[in-house]
C-alpha cells in the first residue's frame, strides 16, 4: 500500500540540475499526470488557472483501485512559476489528504486515512518533456497515518513519520514511443523518525492501556533507478508483466545510526497491572532492494547494534549486543521451465547477553560467555513453477477455472461447503496460493556457530537425482568439522541440562556421526554421503 503512496508522491518531491532547453509550466504538469498514469495512478483536476508564467491547479486528486485495494488522496493547490532561465519551480501549499484501503481475504475493508504536509518546499524542473531533471527541496516533511486494530478498538493507532533535511534530484528519460521511462534519483535525509503513541481499549483477551515508541534513523541517503517497461498502463495489475517487459526497480540507502524506544502500561486480560519499556541504537547501516524479470534481491547490513528491554513480571532487564549482522536473499520471482539462481545470507557477529540472562541456565558460569558468533551462506538453483506474483499478491493472475473435475461447470451451491477440494488444492473461484519455489541444487558454502566454547562448521552440495526432487533423496555430499563438542557435552551433562541416563546415547549417536582428527585433540569431522539409491552413509558407514 505504501508503493501507491509513494509512486504518486514521486512528482512532488522532484530533482534537477542546469537546465537543458525550455520548458514550461504545463508541460511540467503534463509529465507529472503521464508518469502516474504509467503506473496506474489516476489524475483529476479540481480547478486549473494560467496567469502569464504560472500555472495553478487546485484540488488534484490522485487515484488507484484494484481488486483487493485502493488509494486515493487530495493535493489542495500547486503552484508552478516560469523561473526565467527555462526551468519550472514549482511547490505545494496546505496538506495532502488521503486514505488507502485494502480488502482482506474474508471481504473486510481497512481504511487508512493519511496526511502529509511539507509547508516549506521547493522543485525546480528543467530540460525537456524527453529528459526531465527535478531538484527538490523540503525542510519537513511529516505523514500521520491511523490504522484500525479491530472492531473492538474504537480509536485507531497514529503512526507519524518525519523527515528533515529532505533534497535529492530525479531526472526522467523517455524510451520509445510507447510510454517507457527510466528514473534515476539520489537523495538524502537528516533525520527520520516514526512515532507511535497509542491509547489501547480494553477488549476481548487484552486489557487496556497505553503504547508508545519512536525509531530515529540518521543521515540517510538513497540512490536508486526505476525502469518502466513500454506498454504498461498499471502496474499494480500488470506487475508480471512489467517485469517482463524490462521494468527493473533499485534502490540502496546507508544511514549513520539509529536509537529507539518503547514503554508501555497497562493491565492484562485478568485485570493486573502490566507495565515494561525497551531501547534500541544501531551504529551505521545499510539497506539494498532490487526487482526485475532475474529475481527480487534484499540485504541489510548493521554494524553494531545494542538492545535492552524490562518487564514488570521479569525479574531483570535483558539485554542483548552484537558487533555487526548482516542478511541477503536473492530469489527469482517469474516462472520459468529452467532452474534460477538463489542465495541466501545471514550473519551475526559478537553477540552477547547480560550475566542475569545466563545466571537462569548456569549460575555458577561454568559455561563460556564469549561473544557467539553465526555465519550462513547457502545458494543454489531453483525451479518456479509459478510466479511469486500470483494471488494474492497479484490481482490480475487468472482465476482457476470455472470446470469442475468432472467437466461439469461449478455453481455457488457447489462452492458453498467446503474450501478446499479433497486433493486439497483450493476449489473455483478462490485464490490459490503460489506453488513453493523447487529446489534442484543447494550449495552449503558456510554454516557455521561459535559460541559456548564450541565450534561447528558445515559445508557441502545436494542436488536432486534425476527425475526426482530433492525432499525425497537428494544426492550429494556434506562434510563438517566440530571443536570442543565433547567438552561442551560434558559440562552439559555435570550441570544437569543433559541427564546421564541420556548421556551415553548422546555420546553413541556422536560417534555415529564424527569421528576424531588425528593429532587435533578435541576436533571431530563428519562426512555425510547422499546417494543415488537414497542410501546415507556417514563416514563411509551405512546409516540409511
Amino acid at each position: 500500500m505504501f508503493r501507491r503512496l509513494a509512486t504518486s508522491s514521486l512528482a512532488m518531491a522532484a530533482m534537477a540540475v542546469p537546465a537543458l532547453s525550455e520548458i514550461t509550466p504545463a508541460e511540467v504538469w503534463d509529465q507529472l499526470i503521464a508518469e502516474n498514469e504509467s503506473v496506474g495512478i489516476e489524475l483529476t483536476e479540481g480547478s486549473r488557472e494560467e496567469a502569464g508564467d504560472t500555472l495553478t491547479i487546485t484540488d488534484a486528486v490522485f487515484s488507484n483501485e484494484s481488486a483487493t485495494s485502493s488509494m486515493e488522496m487530495t493535493m489542495p493547490k500547486v503552484v508552478l512559476n516560469q523561473t526565467g532561465d527555462g526551468g519550472v519551480r514549482w511547490f505545494l501549499e496546505g496538506d495532502v489528504t488521503g486514505s488507502i484501503t485494502e480488502v482482506t481475504p474474508d471481504d473486510t475493508e481497512i481504511v487508512i486515512p493519511f496526511t502529509l504536509s511539507m509547508p516549506v518546499n521547493e522543485t525546480v524542473t528543467t530540460g525537456s518533456f524527453e529528459d526531465l531533471t527535478h531538484e527538490y527541496t523540503a525542510e519537513t516533511v511529516t505523514v500521520t497515518m491511523e490504522f484500525p486494530v479491530d472492531e473492538g478498538q474504537s480509536a485507531p493507532v497514529p503512526l507519524t513519520i518525519t523527515m528533515e533535511g529532505l533534497s535529492g534530484t530525479q531526472r526522467s528519460i523517455e524510451q520509445g514511443a510507447a510510454g517507457g521511462r527510466e528514473v534515476d534519483f539520489d537523495g538524502a535525509i537528516t533525520r527520520l523518525g516514526f512515532a507511535l503513541d497509542a491509547n489501547i481499549e480494553e477488549g476481548e483477551g487484552r486489557g487496556a492501556g497505553t503504547a508508545a515508541g519512536e525509531y530515529v534513523m540518521d543521515g540517510l541517503e538513497m540512490t536508486g533507478r526505476f525502469v518502466l517497461a513500454q506498454g504498461v498502463d498499471n502496474l499494480e495489475e500488470q506487475l508480471e508483466e512489467a517485469l517482463r517487459g524490462g521494468m527493473e526497480v533499485v534502490l540502496d540507502a546507508s544511514y549513520t545510526g539509529g536509537t529507539g524506544s518503547f514503554t508501555f502500561n497497562g493491565t492484562d486480560s485478568d485485570g493486573a497491572p502490566t507495565n515494561g519499556e525497551g531501547s534500541m541504537t544501531a551504529g551505521p547501516g545499510k539497506l539494498s532492494f532490487a526487482m526485475s524479470d532475474e529475481g527480487l534481491t534484499y540485504s541489510a547490513d548493521v554494524e553494531s547494534s545494542t538492545n535492552t528491554f524490562s518487564n514488570s513480571r521479569m525479574p531483570f532487564p535483558v539485554q542483548y549486543a552484537l558487533n555487526a549482522g548482516s542478511f541477503e536473499l536473492a530469489i527469482p520471482v517469474l516462472p520459468s521451465d529452467e532452474p534460477a539462481p538463489f542465495t541466501f545470507k545471514s550473519a551475526i557477529s559478537g553477540l552477547t547477553v547480560n550475566d542475569e540472562v545466563w545466571a537462569l541456565f548456569d549460575p555458577n558460569a561454568q559455561l563460556p560467555r564469549d561473544a557467539a558468533d553465526l555465519n550462513i551462506d547457502v545458494a543454489g538453483d531453483l525451479l518456479m513453477t509459478e510466479s511469486l506474483l500470483n494471488p494474492p499478491m497479484n490481482p490480475s493472475a487468472p482465476e482457476p477455472s470455472g470446470e469442475a473435475q468432472g467437466g461439469d461447470e461449478a455453481t455457488g451451491d457447489d462452492m458453498a461447503g467446503d474450501d478446499m477440494a479433497d486433493d486439497g488444492e483450493a476449489m473455483p473461484g478462490m485464490e490459490a496460493m503460489p506453488e513453493p519455489p523447487m529446489p534442484v541444487k543447494v550449495t552449503i558454502n558456510d554454516i557455521s556457530l561459535k559460541a559456548v566454547g564450541a565450534e561447528a562448521k558445515v559445508q557441502g552440495e545436494l542436488t536432486a537425482p534425476e527425475g526426482g526432487t530433492m525432499a525425497e533423496a537428494p544426492v550429494g555430499q556434506i562434510t563438517g568439522e566440530f571443536t570442543g563438542i565433547e567438552s561442551l557435552m560434558g559440562t552439559l551433562g555435570a550441570m544437569g541440562l543433559i541427564p546421564q541416563e541420556q548421556m551415553m546415547g548422546a555420546r553413541m549417536m556422536l560417534s555415529m556421526f564424527a569421528r576424531p582428527v588425528e593429532g587435533e585433540p578435541g576436533k571431530l569431522t563428519t562426512e555425510l554421503e547422499f546417494r543415488d539409491d537414497g542410501s546415507i552413509f556417514a563416514n563411509g558407514q551405512q546409516v540409511k
